[in-house]
């Protein structure tokens, strides 16, 4: 375990735990990504330096996204599916608190998608 004092506290970098009875690259990444970009946001109010954000990011939630963006791993269960849905859903960089007609319906078939699987 990796533990950093660049904030008054320090940092220690999380990883999800990955199973190793279904193997679903998109479901561990996605995992694995969360888990660190919730890490990081904890030091949201923290008195850092912009190196030592970047050294964060990097270490963290950075890498990661960067590794999805580079493999494209397929989603290969239904849990994936539904982490990746609602990952999609929980983004507060798509949708806006005062979402167009367009957002709204590409939200909802996102969620009715999401129910479906979860459902069946």
């Amino acid at each position: 375990m990796e533990v950093h004092i660049i904030a008054s506290r320090p940092f220690v970098r999380a990883t999800a735990i990955m199973s190793a009875e279904t193997p679903d690259p998109l479901l561990e990444l996605l995992q694995r990504y969360e888990a660190e970009r919730a890490a990081f946001d904890e030091f949201w109010n923290e008195q850092i330096p912009d190196w030592g954000w970047d050294r964060i990011a990097l270490e963290t939630w950075s890498r990661t996204q960067d590794e999805i963006l580079e493999r494209h791993p397929p989603v290969t269960t239904a849990a994936g599916a539904i982490l990746a849905l609602d990952h999609v859903l929980r983004s507060e960089d798509l949708w806006e608190l005062e979402q167009s007609a367009d957002q709204q319906m590409l939200w909802l078939l996102i969620k009715s998608a999401r129910d479906f699987i979860i459902d069946n």
